[in-house]
């Protein structure tokens, strides 16, 4: 008898996956990223992002727009300044103002959803008028300037927090009496101030007296 006879037949094994990753199979980045390839995992994360072609979760924990973000049309390619970034999505914004942000042509060609937050703007284009009226966009149309990048900066909103955080951290080191600076710390921590904005406000607030104390 042959030996080889002893022996079950064998599959050869092929290219070929026996099951396709899709990151689309998935509800959320995180579970699509924990199975996909590793040669996925990149475009798995793309799929998920608003701000890429062909990205198709829109669904984010907080606007990714601040206040007084510079920032551009994408529609129209004209630079606008962030009035207002709710965490509204454009089907709550829709049903409240009776109008169809979906359905808007320019919108549309971004792939405008439902679930994505909505940012209200102001163009700033012509410095021989002034702005009359602010429009709300999809995100997924507006792109944000990153010019606190000049000089390795925050961005405008957070630097804005932090001279009224120095201002609010100075009153109460100036005064024995309420509010202290741990009062201050309290509320800034009660009111969901990122901890490295308001850790960089006490610290000029402080610095600025040692200084003038010399």
């Amino acid at each position: 008898m042959n030996d080889l006879e002893d022996f079950e037949d064998v599959d050869e094994p092929t290219d070929e996956p026996t099951d396709a990753f899709d990151p689309a199979d998935y509800d959320d980045l995180a579970e699509a990223v924990k199975a996909a390839p590793a040669d996925r995992t990149q475009d798995t994360i793309d799929h998920f992002d608003p701000f890429v072609d062909g990205g198709h979760e829109r669904q984010q924990l907080a606007n990714p727009f601040r206040k007084g973000d510079p920032v551009m049309d994408a529609a129209q390619g004209r630079p606008m300044v962030v009035l207002d970034a709710p965490n509204q999505t454009v089907a709550e914004w829709s049903e409240a103002n009776n109008y169809d942000l979906t359905g808007n042509y320019a919108n549309s060609k971004f792939d405008a959803v439902d679930d994505e937050f909505v940012v209200r703007c102001a163009y700033v284009s012509d410095v021989r008028s002034e702005p009359s009226k602010d429009y709300t966009f999809p995100v997924s149309r507006v792109r944000l300037i990153d010019a606190h990048h000049a000089d390795d900066g925050m961005r405008v909103a957070d630097r804005v927090a932090v001279d009224l955080l120095e201002r609010l951290y100075g009153a109460a080191l100036d005064h024995e009496h309420t509010p202290t600076v741990a009062d201050v710390a309290a509320l800034v921590a009660e009111a969901g101030v990122d901890d490295d904005v308001a850790s960089l406000g006490q610290q000029l607030a402080k610095a600025e007296r040692v200084s003038s104390d010399e």
